[in-house]
């Protein structure tokens, strides 16, 4: 099989990750996120036990760039580990 550049993938999850915290801040600072989170708990049986908090830029930015840092952390280390383990 072919070697990964774990640097690329790490990225890539990384980008990934962060675009999917992106667009759910922004569905919180649209006032969208609490109606969504209640369609799919309903969808899974569960009740709502918690509630979306009001929107805050400084927090935002905090979200997407610890989701992307870890994002980019797993997809490094899943690259490391698809090499060593690949012939």
């Amino acid at each position: 099989m072919q070697k990964l550049n774990s640097h690329k993938v790490g990225l890539a999850l990384g980008a990934l990750v962060g675009v999917v915290h992106l667009v759910w801040a922004i569905l919180v600072a649209v006032g969208w996120a609490s109606g969504l989170v209640n369609f799919s708990l309903r969808l899974h049986f569960i009740d709502k036990p918690m509630a979306v908090l009001p929107f805050s830029f400084g927090s935002a930015i905090l979200l997407i760039v610890t989701a992307s840092v870890v994002g980019y952390i797993i997809g490094r280390i899943f690259g490391s580990l698809w090499n060593k383990f690949t012939i």
